[in-house]
């Protein structure tokens, strides 16, 4: 939404960054892999285009279902973080049915992807490499870690560039933390309705989440606030 020895001495080229040292990344790589890196992202970036099925007619549907799957995947990584820090598995279930649901109406979607298509590719294509294949496990992860971190910047500019009805993933990545913030700052109860879905707390919340979300808008340039997500009609629902 997912390797020959690594010269310690060779800075990491950043497929964005005009071959200065990624910030996000401390991984140290030779251009070699870089190379690999940038072929694996060039296909991941023509599989993006394509509908999810041969008689699928939506372009870019696989670049939408990836966007909504970044989301639960960015939303799990804090839930993780603040699992280690609370101990109690109660709260973080409870936490994570409520910064969903405010998720989805913030972004307004019904649905979150829990699998990462084109994270799965473009991993299998860059293990392909022999030079890769001969890295350790923790290296080859971090390889393609940095990967993933690359193609989801080449994947903004592709949605900034086509105008895509979809918020780039920086800016789903921001938003979540905002939720999350929120969401914990906030011990106020929360009553579930029939459904069951969780009700957005009060008045107050909701203002402070209007705020800041415009805020957000503001920052990234999207205006697309009502249009949400594009996503297929068999996307499982974030548990």
């Amino acid at each position: 939404m997912y390797s020959t020895k690594i010269l310690k001495s060779t800075p990491f080229i950043c497929h964005q960054s005009d071959n200065k040292v990624d910030s996000a990344s401390n991984f140290k790589v030779k251009r070699v892999y870089q190379k690999v890196i940038d072929t694996a992202i060039k296909k991941g970036l023509d599989k993006s285009k394509a509908p999810l099925s041969m008689k699928g007619t939506t372009h870019y549907e696989t670049l939408y279902n990836h966007v909504s799957f970044c989301g639960a995947s960015e939303i799990n990584i804090h839930l993780q973080n603040k699992a280690i820090e609370t101990q109690d598995s109660d709260l973080i279930k409870a936490k994570k049915e409520e910064i969903t649901d405010i998720f989805k109406k913030a972004i307004n979607i019904t649905c979150l992807m829990n699998s990462g298509a084109l994270r799965t590719y473009l991993a299998r294509i860059i293990d392909r490499d022999e030079k890769v294949r001969a890295l350790s496990k923790s290296d080859r992860n971090e390889l393609i870690e940095s990967a993933y971190e690359q193609f989801d910047k080449q994947i903004d500019q592709v949605i900034s560039t086509n105008n895509l009805k979809t918020p780039t993933i920086s800016y789903i990545k921001e938003l979540v933390g905002i939720i999350v913030k929120d969401v914990f700052e906030n011990q106020t109860k929360v009553t579930l309705d029939e459904t069951p879905k969780i009700k957005l707390r009060d008045k107050t919340l909701t203002q402070f989440m209007e705020r800041e979300i415009e805020k957000l808008y503001e920052r990234h340039g999207f205006i697309g606030k009502r249009s949400g997500l594009r996503f297929s009609a068999d996307l499982e629902m974030t548990k």
